[in-house]
């Protein structure tokens, strides 16, 4: 779980808050702890990527764009067009 942490914030980080030594000290773990953890999650998720990231198809965009409509009321969030 501490690695999923250390990733999420990496990736919310830019700028200088995004350098290891920054999130190390707000984690208080070693820059090269995070550095491993950012490593080892990044791994992780590339590979699984072809099991669980995907591109919509044509169809898909319109139908969840009706189904955010139908319960919420909003218009066109996911795709201009």
């Amino acid at each position: 779980m501490l690695h999923i942490m250390v990733f999420l914030k990496y990736l919310r980080s830019y700028g200088n808050d995004a350098s290891l030594q920054k999130i190390g000290q707000a984690m208080v773990i070693s820059k090269g702890a995070i550095n491993d953890f950012v490593i080892q999650a990044s791994q992780a998720i590339l590979k699984l990527q072809k099991k669980v990231i995907r591109w919509p198809d044509d169809k898909e965009p319109d139908q969840i764009g009706s189904r955010i409509k139908q319960e919420n009321g909003f218009v066109r969030l996911l795709w201009l067009r």
